[in-house]
């Protein structure tokens, strides 16, 4: 989203920052992830065609051994969760309906995916949900509004 946000919408030139992620994930010794050995990766809607982003997650989940499945709809055919635009406020019946679909094809696999705003809803539908950075620097997040505060206070927070 944030790469919509700044590249698409504004004239500043916005780069995805999973190719990075991976290139270091492929070029530093990492062990195997302690995360779930079978996992489901869900590729955003928000990067739908952000080609570089999709290939990324997948070299990341090879350089730390995480084996996964992939949806039947992925890349750029991928089904959203129900949150892009925030349409779980404007239209939660529709938001929800999508959510349910999306989950529908894990075959149970814990989701692995690459956007917050994703992990926020599958985990909140009871679903476990790993966000691709965690995998990558084997760390599980701390989440919550607090985190965000703490960090908006930081004097080295803001450039």
């Amino acid at each position: 989203n944030c790469l919509l946000a700044l590249g698409k919408r504004t004239d500043i030139e916005a780069l995805p920052a999973w190719p990075l992620l991976a290139l270091y994930a492929q070029q530093t010794s990492m062990k195997a992830s302690p995360f779930p050995q079978e996992t489901i990766l869900h590729d955003p809607c928000a990067a739908k065609e952000d080609a570089a982003s999709h290939d990324a997650a997948r070299r990341i989940l090879a350089a730390r051994q995480v084996p996964h499945a992939e949806f039947a709809h992925c890349r750029p055919q991928a089904r959203c969760c129900g949150r892009r635009d925030m349409i779980f406020l404007t239209n939660p019946a529709a938001s929800q309906r999508m959510l349910d679909a999306r989950l529908a094809e894990t075959n149970g696999l814990p989701i692995v995916t690459y956007c917050e705003s994703c992990v926020e809803a599958f985990r909140a539908a009871g679903h476990k949900a790993i966000h691709l950075l965690e995998i990558l620097f084997n760390t599980p997040a701390q989440r919550s509004v607090l985190n965000r505060i703490k960090n908006a206070r930081r004097k080295d927070f803001h450039a």
